[in-house]
């Protein structure tokens, strides 16, 4: 599995151009795929040795 994240607070048109480039041109992220995850950061107390 290959998974990317890329954050950027001002996005231009620049980069939306370079995305559709990278979708239409290369088929990357053409039809991505969303899982929601949750995963608990500290074990649960009847986890938990003694």
């Amino acid at each position: 599995m290959d998974a990317i994240y890329y954050f950027k607070n001002n996005w231009t048109e620049k980069d939306q151009d370079d995305l559709n480039f990278l979708k239409n041109e290369l088929g990357y992220f053409a039809e991505p795929i969303k899982t929601n995850v949750i995963v608990d950061e500290y074990p649960k107390k009847d986890q938990e040795s003694n």
